[in-house]
């Protein structure tokens, strides 16, 4: 199911929001935590150019895993391919 979100700023008005529901089943969730909290969660960064990372917590103050996995990305994409625009602006 999805469901469109309407973005409250003025500079914001033309650009694509909503929100898709049940892409995962419970199980494949818990398995995607399980996988995440063994591999471990650090600091998120910013990317401030240059391939430069640096830790901005007045701006992302959280932790995050990131999972480099092809096979999950396709998974993910075809999920959620339909709901996408075939053009974007």
């Amino acid at each position: 199911m999805k469901r469109d979100v309407h973005l409250p700023n003025f500079e914001d008005q033309n650009k694509l929001a909503f929100l898709i529901f049940n892409i995962f089943t419970p199980d494949e969730c818990q398995q995607w935590i399980e996988l995440s909290e063994q591999r471990g969660y650090s600091p998120a960064t910013v990317n401030i150019g240059g391939g430069m990372l640096q830790l901005m917590t007045d701006f992302r103050n959280s932790d995050r895993c990131m999972i480099d996995d092809v096979a999950m990305a396709r998974t993910l994409f075809q999920r959620i391919e339909s709901f996408l625009p075939q053009t974007w602006k």
